[in-house]
């Protein structure tokens, strides 16, 4: 990972409170890549 090798796609990012929102976008499809929740 530190080689940069590995790479994380992260398509949105949500604070935990939102994660119906984050759970909507996710349903609704056409994300590439991961969905964050941050605490």
């Amino acid at each position: 990972m530190d080689s940069g090798e590995l790479r994380l796609r992260i398509a949105y990012r949500y604070p935990f409170h939102e994660v119906g929102s984050a759970h909507q976008r996710f349903e609704a499809g056409g994300v590439l890549g991961k969905i964050l929740l941050t605490f």
